[in-house]
């Protein structure tokens, strides 16, 4: 059996912008990380610029108050 790659990706309309992979499951700090990592990129765009809208289910990791504070002050 082939091991699980933990990849975090973030997409845009024409594709793949930006990809992170991690050993193991990524924690709190890593997808604060990437996500801090990918914001200040020149993949990501402020308002009214496009790759604006985050989609994230319901997992804990992406309900941390960190993440949920940085995006708003973007």
């Amino acid at each position: 059996r082939k091991p699980n790659v933990p990849v975090l990706c973030f997409m845009g309309i024409d594709g793949l912008l930006e990809t992170f992979v991690s050993d193991g499951t990524f924690d709190q700090h890593q997808f604060t990380s990437c996500v801090r990592s990918f914001t200040t990129s020149s993949s990501c765009n402020q308002y009214p610029g496009i790759n604006l809208i985050w989609i994230m289910d319901g997992a804990k990791i992406h309900c941390c108050d960190k993440i949920i504070y940085y995006l708003r002050s973007l």
